[in-house]
């Protein structure tokens, strides 16, 4: 844990592009550690009631020692099988909300956070974020198509320009780079499976994507942008159902959902309207362009 300890106090070089370093060593630990130094976030996955009291420790550390500038939200991935609520609460977690279906046998990930920071931990907007959640809970659900003329298909790694294009057109900050190069490559490696649509001009109006999860079957739909001129037309809704049917069929799997920005009205009616569920908020959880900003989570199991 030496290493990671080193990078969240600031003791080593953070990465210029901000991508993640993953390391978690211990006796008997079934964690994972991945530290995301854009986002100011350390996230942790798996852990069981064997690993309660060592992510207690942690927490312990880098209240004491963590530099504000490299971290300020840890997040705790945890099994249901682990300590009762109570003992989360009480030891300084907060729960945040759970992602159904989320381990590869098939339980829940609870989310539990504690801040590094006061201000990274408070909900500026809660009232408004828990309207848009209502409206977009009474939607009722859709069979999404396509606009007469459009079209719709996967992307291949030669479409990462096409991809990286429209997404900074929707975009002025975003939870990781944009890069065309990372894109391609998360396609070519079948870590990300991407999808476009097209106008009728055969013009590319909006993309998303389904990141791959494949040692745990779970799927996060992500990377959800659409020209200004071409929303209110329901393409993301149709994007995100293509998707979902895809890495069904493809690669087994069996649990979907969204990290959606709660500012977004359309982007939370669109997952509602396919039968996803609301279940909880990540406060401050990644920046995006109104900073930081919050994310509802949304979940499906097929």
């Amino acid at each position: 844990m030496q290493k990671l300890l080193s990078q969240l106090s600031g003791q080593a070089t953070i990465p210029a592009d901000g991508s993640e370093f993953t390391e978690w060593e211990g006796p008997n630990s079934n964690l994972e550690a991945v530290l995301d130094f854009r986002n100011q976030r350390l996230k942790i996955y798996g852990a069981r009631s064997d690993d309660f009291e060592q992510c207690v420790q942690l927490r312990e550390l880098l209240t004491a020692k963590a530099d504000p500038s490299v971290v300020t939200k840890v997040t705790i991935y945890g099994r249901p099988e682990g300590p009762k609520p109570y003992g989360w609460q009480r030891r300084g977690f907060t729960y945040e909300g759970h992602i159904p279906g989320f381990h590869e046998d098939g339980s829940d990930a609870w989310m539990w956070a504690f801040y590094l920071a006061v201000d990274r931990g408070t909900e500026e907007r809660t009232g408004e974020h828990d309207h848009i959640v209502a409206v977009a809970s009474a939607k009722p659900p859709i069979r999404p198509k396509l606009p007469l003329g459009y079209s719709s298909r996967e992307a291949e790694p030669e479409d990462a320009k096409i991809i990286t294009t429209l997404m900074h057109a929707c975009f002025s900050e975003y939870p990781f780079p944009i890069d065309e190069e990372r894109i391609a490559n998360d396609i070519r490696e079948k870590a990300t499976h991407f999808r476009i649509v097209f106008d009728a001009q055969d013009q590319p109006v909006a993309t998303a994507s389904a990141e791959l999860d494949h040692v745990r079957h779970s799927c996060e739909l992500t990377d959800c942008a659409t020209l200004s001129s071409q929303r209110g037309k329901g393409l993301m809704t149709l994007l995100l159902n293509e998707l979902e049917e895809d890495v069904r069929k493809r690669f087994g799997m069996n649990c979907f959902y969204t990290l959606a920005r709660a500012d977004e009205p359309g982007i939370n009616a669109a997952f509602a309207k396919l039968g996803y569920e609301y279940t909880g908020r990540l406060v401050n959880n990644c920046r995006m362009p109104n900073g930081w900003e919050c994310m509802n989570i949304w979940g499906k199991r097929v």
